[in-house]
């Protein structure tokens, strides 16, 4: 009856007395089966290995014979390097010299009938016996690079690197490694993202705020560890604060990858110290197409509190309503901010002060639906002053500004309530008065 081999390969170094020797053999295994797939188990069989150096028709360098018996599962185990019948040095193999060809033959009577049964190229060999042969050693710790960090915030950071050399070996473990001091190594805080040659990315995240981090890409193969570069990168304070032209400081909070103003704009200056109009009657109020603030119900009581209300012509004045370094929010900047918080049917709840009547102002009216303030943005409800000059929904609705024109006579607006948790999206008259919120720019 005809028989075939399954073959699993080597894995294991065989070592004669101390571990630090030069191995004598590496380990074969392998599984016997017959033409119909099933195993020959507890059965005497014979192979006969072959080194062949160049190519699969290449010159035998060595040649041993074993004689075993499968397990109960049909597997052998061989160890190549100590087998019987030796014809050459196994020792004196010069593993620096190939590529070398392992062939099988194999006789699953346990005798000296042997059949081919196919050659496969010995793609890795084992290291001390390469070192020991070669006189010297083309496989060496991989070599890496660390690139620059992107997209710091105060919790994350987005990290990447490449494997440039593999140091002639498999790599079996990629990644990064940091700390608070220099210099990171793999016995600190490591984040792994895989095996093999190629790009290294992975985010961190958990991070402290306003800490410095160093960090190093680094991989692994069987030489040992290469480390990258060293860079470093300093993560974002949660909460800071921002002064604008007239001497106004707001406290700023981090929320996501953005930092914003967590009080309403009070200037009433542009930042280059032009005024801004002020104090309109309701007919100004409605013809003007320049710059214009009010108070929150006409008040000047609430500004410290509540922040003034601005047409959208100061809003998109190029004298730049907020403070150097910031700018009025974009449409675009609104959409990522609810998309953090959890989409826009949510993030206002998490937006609003919990700061609910009776409490002393600010404050919002009942029921102050579903505010928890989790962001720490902090909104309050200023109301508006619309296009008839008039004021409406102090203590009820805080909206606020973008940048972004929804046609000629409209700009977008985002909108809280005291009635719900979400967050409106609308195309308000660029004539209405409505709270404005600066926005940090953040470099590229």
């Amino acid at each position: 009856m005809k028989h075939r081999l399954f073959i699993t390969f080597v894995l294991l170094l065989i070592c004669s007395g101390l571990s630090s020797q030069v191995p004598q053999g590496f380990t074969y295994q392998a599984v016997a089966r017959n033409i119909s797939g099933d195993i020959i188990p507890n059965q005497d069989v014979s192979f006969r290995i072959s080194l062949l150096q160049g190519n699969i028709d290449g010159v035998s360098v060595y040649e041993e014979e074993h004689f075993v018996t499968t397990n109960a599962f049909g597997l052998v185990i061989l160890t190549i390097g100590q087998g019987l019948n030796p014809q050459g040095n196994f020792s004196l193999i010069n593993w620096g010299a190939g590529p070398y060809f392992l062939m099988v033959e194999f006789d699953a009577n346990g005798g000296n009938d042997f059949s081919l049964m196919g050659s496969n190229e010995l793609l890795s060999v084992p290291y001390a016996l390469y070192a020991e042969t070669s006189g010297s050693v083309s496989i060496a710790v991989p070599e890496v690079i660390t690139e620059e960090s992107l997209n710091v915030t105060a919790r994350e950071v987005k990290l990447s690197g490449k494997v440039i050399n593999d140091g002639g070996e498999v790599i079996l473990l990629k990644g990064f490694c940091w700390s608070t001091s220099s210099p990171p190594t793999t016995s600190d805080t490591i984040a792994g993202d895989g095996v093999g040659k190629g790009d290294i990315t992975t985010e961190l995240s958990g991070l402290d705020d306003a800490v410095t981090y160093y960090v190093r890409a680094f991989a692994t193969n069987r030489a040992g560890t290469g480390y990258g570069n060293e860079i470093s990168f300093t993560t974002m304070p949660l909460t800071g604060t921002v002064t604008d032209i007239d001497g106004n400081t707001y406290p700023t909070i981090m929320i996501g990858s953005q930092i914003w103003m967590a009080e309403n704009l009070r200037t009433t200056r542009y930042n280059n110290e032009v005024e801004i109009a002020g104090n309109l009657s309701n007919a100004q109020w409605s013809a003007a197409t320049f710059g214009a603030y009010s108070y929150p119900g006409g008040n000047p009581d609430w500004d410290d509190a509540y922040g003034k209300l601005y047409n959208w012509f100061a809003v998109a004045d190029t004298n730049e309503l907020c403070p150097q370094g910031w700018k009025i929010p974009e449409d675009e900047d609104w959409a990522d901010l609810l998309t953090y918080l959890g989409g826009s049917l949510v993030a206002g709840g998490k937006m609003k002060s919990t700061r609910t009547a009776p409490e002393p102002h600010p404050r919002w009216e009942l029921p102050n639906a579903e505010a928890t303030n989790e962001s720490g943005f902090n909104a309050y409800p200023s109301g508006d002053r619309f296009t008839n000059g008039l004021y409406y929904n102090f203590g009820r609705i805080g909206t606020f500004w973008s940048s972004t024109e929804a046609n000629i006579a409209n700009a977008w607006t985002r909108g809280l309530s005291y009635a719900t948790q979400s967050v409106a999206r609308n195309s308000n008259d660029k004539r209405n008065g409505f709270s404005v919120r600066c926005v940090k720019i953040m470099e590229e």
